[in-house]
């Protein structure tokens, strides 16, 4: 009788991953030129100021919090590798995080910086931040410690495309 209560819970489980990951949809934005899929409540903003218009997603679910802005500038984005620094610092900095890890990394031409870090009350954050052309592209993802899906954030993350 055990093993057929454990066979019937891990069937159980498999079957509900299986429903999850066949309700993955794709977010194409064509004024933040990327796409993401995603398996969660989407939200869409934009702000406007004199040099630069943030196109903001947001993506929810039970426990976790994905943010995709795509920031287009009037002015070419110079220096890249310093720039690529100081947004990964400012970053930090506004929301008072422990940097944890960091490295180089590239999407679609693209150079960027990730960044795993800890923010208070147990709060878990994986941040990437690239640059190509105009535009400067964020995707933040955090949730408590205890509740972060790093299979989920794995798909976020591979999945997200920055369209020429």
């Amino acid at each position: 009788m055990r093993k057929i209560i454990i066979l019937f819970a891990a069937l159980l489980i498999s079957f509900v991953s299986i429903t999850a990951q066949e309700n993955w949809k794709t977010f194409n934005s064509e004024t933040g030129k990327f796409s993401i899929d995603f398996f969660a409540n989407v939200t869409v903003s934009q702000v406007n100021k004199e040099k630069v218009t943030t196109y903001k997603t947001k993506f929810t679910n039970d426990n976790m919090v994905i943010m995709v802005n795509s920031s287009k500038h009037k002015a070419a984005l110079d220096d890249r590798k310093d720039l690529l620094k100081k947004s990964l610092d400012t970053f930090v900095s506004s929301v008072g995080g422990i940097i944890t890890a960091s490295k180089e990394i590239e999407n679609n031409g693209a150079i960027g910086t990730y960044a795993t870090m800890n923010l208070q009350n147990g709060i878990f954050l994986e941040y990437k931040v690239y640059l190509k052309d105009f535009y400067q592209y964020q995707v933040i993802i955090y949730s408590k410690d205890n509740n972060y899906n790093q299979e989920m954030a794995n798909r976020y993350f591979e999945t997200f495309k920055i369209e020429d």
